[in-house]
């Protein structure tokens, strides 16, 4: 399809080079990023005192699920002082420790978790395109914790 295409886009830049890489095309090539609307006015982060909660949301795509699979048995039990919501279809409600699966929620329910959550976490370590949480994320005023590939499509500096 890449060598018969006439316009070939993506939303990385990466994957467009892994386009261009693999199979050479003589289509013109481009970008289109993701993008957002800003909500009107963000809520107030909370208290840096407070209890820390990181979040990270994710449908069941299996890079999510891989990256839930770190926050359960790489960064939650390092961490037992922090609570982890997990939020989206990448997995199941329930309980374990201080990991809280919360599975697929309203828009109301999203905003308590994220206008609550100290940070949010992004440990992805595959997949392609740009991370659209990490817009979402951006538009809630939620610091982002990301490996450089969970944040991908986005032009990000550390800090």
């Amino acid at each position: 399809t890449c060598r018969s295409a006439d316009l070939i886009t993506a939303c990385a830049a990466e994957d467009l080079q892994a386009f261009q890489d693999h199979f050479n095309p003589s289509a013109e090539l481009g970008i289109v990023p993701n993008g957002f609307v800003p909500t009107a006015g963000r809520p107030a982060r909370p208290d840096p005192g407070g209890p820390k909660r990181l979040v990270f949301l994710g449908s069941g795509h299996q890079p999510n699920v891989e990256a839930v699979e770190i926050i359960r048995s790489s960064l939650a039990p390092k961490m037992p002082e922090v609570e982890f919501h997990i939020v989206g279809s990448a997995s199941p409600a329930g309980r374990s420790g201080n990991v809280v699966a919360h599975g697929v929620v309203d828009r109301e329910t999203k905003q308590r978790l994220l206008t609550s959550a100290t940070a949010a976490l992004n440990p992805m370590i595959s997949g392609s395109g740009s991370s659209l949480k990490v817009a979402d994320l951006a538009d809630h005023g939620v610091p982002l914790l990301s490996t450089s590939l969970g944040a991908r499509g986005f032009d990000l500096e550390p800090g």
